[in-house]
C-alpha cells in the first residue's frame, strides 16, 4: 500500500515568502510615515505652545512696574518680576463674591534643563515677600534651552545677562529646540513700559 504524504511545493513556498515580504513592507512603511508625522508635529506642537508662550509672557511684562519689596530678579535661564496677578479673593474683603481678583504678585519664568521644560510660577504679593512661590504650570515642553537678555538704556545699549536696576528697557527671549536634526531658534523682544525712560 502507498502511503500518501503531502507536502508545500517550491512555488507555494515562494509563493507565501512573497507575501509576506509585502505585508512586512507596507507595515514598516507605514511605521516609518508615522514617525515622521509625529516628529513633524511635535515641533509644531512647540511652536503652538511657544506662540502662547510668548503671548502670556508680552503681557506678564507690559503689567510689571517697579516696587520697592519687590525686585526684578533675573538670569540666563529665569526671570521674577513684580507684576499684576490673578489671585483668589479674601473672603471676608469687599469683592467676595467673585473667585479670584487682580492684586499684586509675582510671576517667574523658570527653564529646567534635565526636562526640557519652561514653566511659569506664580505669587500674591505676601507670598512673593516671602519668596515663596505657587505650583509651577509647564507652558512649553521639549525645548534645549531658554535664555532670557535684558535691555537697558543706562550706559552701552545693549543686551545684557543682567536685569539691571530697577527695570530693563526691554527683555528678550530666545528659545532653542530642535527641529529633527537641526537646531531651531524663536525669539521675541519685549519692550518693559516701567523700564522705559
Amino acid at each position: 500500500m502507498r502511503s500518501s504524504r503531502r507536502a508545500f511545493t517550491l512555488v507555494e513556498i515562494l509563493l507565501v515568502t512573497t507575501l509576506i515580504a509585502g505585508i512586512s513592507l507596507a507595515v514598516f512603511s507605514c511605521l516609518i510615515n508615522g514617525l515622521r508625522l509625529w516628529d513633524r508635529s511635535r515641533v509644531l506642537m512647540i511652536e503652538e505652545d511657544a506662540a502662547f508662550f510668548f503671548d502670556r509672557f508680552s503681557s506678564d511684562v507690559r503689567n510689571s512696574f517697579p516696587f520697592s519689596t519687590l525686585a526684578m530678579v533675573g538670569a540666563e535661564g529665569t526671570l521674577a518680576f513684580p507684576t499684576i496677578v490673578m489671585t483668589g479673593s479674601d473672603r471676608a474683603g469687599s469683592r467676595s463674591a467673585e473667585v479670584l481678583s487682580d492684586g499684586i504678585g509675582m510671576v517667574q519664568y523658570v527653564f529646567s534643563i534635565s526636562t526640557g521644560e519652561l514653566s511659569r510660577l506664580q505669587a500674591n504679593y505676601s507670598q512673593g515677600l516671602r519668596g515663596s512661590w505657587g505650583e509651577p504650570r509647564p507652558m512649553i515642553k521639549g525645548l534645549k534651552r531658554v535664555r532670557f537678555k535684558y535691555f537697558s538704556t543706562a550706559g552701552d545699549y545693549r543686551l545684557s545677562q543682567d536685569p539691571g536696576d530697577p527695570f530693563p528697557a526691554g527683555v528678550e527671549v530666545e528659545l532653542l529646540f530642535m527641529n529633527g536634526s537641526n537646531e531651531k531658534f524663536l525669539r521675541r523682544f519685549v519692550p518693559v513700559p516701567a523700564g522705559l525712560k
